[in-house]
């Protein structure tokens, strides 16, 4: 999970706590319990996938679309990706979360013709 330095650990202030849902770091404590809590939503079918259009340049016609994945947390309102990405990718999460994103994607594409470029942000 999380590389604290001995005595980092603490519980979030609430100063600490409006950083943190506004896409500022998080302390470990915090990144443990966003873990723990971003494996639930996505057990829970809780998080989702927006579409963002993207355009050609040179005619500012539609050519795709992007799939930006979003977590509307039921306490604390939608938490940026900034906060939740990083601490997904720390404690290997990530690649479950990029796959999901992946197979919404591709369900929602597939009926459409024709078929839609997507671009899907994964991580390493």
């Amino acid at each position: 999970m999380s590389n604290c330095p001995a005595g980092a650990c603490s519980n979030p202030s609430a100063a600490t706590e409006r950083q943190l849902w506004n896409g500022g770091g998080a302390t470990c404590n915090e990144s443990v319990r966003l873990d723990g809590e971003l494996r639930a939503a996505l057990a829970r079918n809780e998080l989702q996938v927006y579409f963002q259009p993207q355009f050609r340049a040179d005619t500012l016609v539609i050519n795709g679309f992007e799939a930006l994945l979003r977590w509307p947390h039921p306490h604390h309102g939608t938490i940026p990706p900034a906060t939740f990405i990083p601490i997904a990718e720390q404690s290997g999460f990530i690649v479950d979360l990029g796959m999901w994103v992946l197979e919404r994607a591709c369900e929602h594409a597939a009926p459409l013709h024709p078929r839609p470029r997507l671009a899907v942000n994964l991580s390493p």
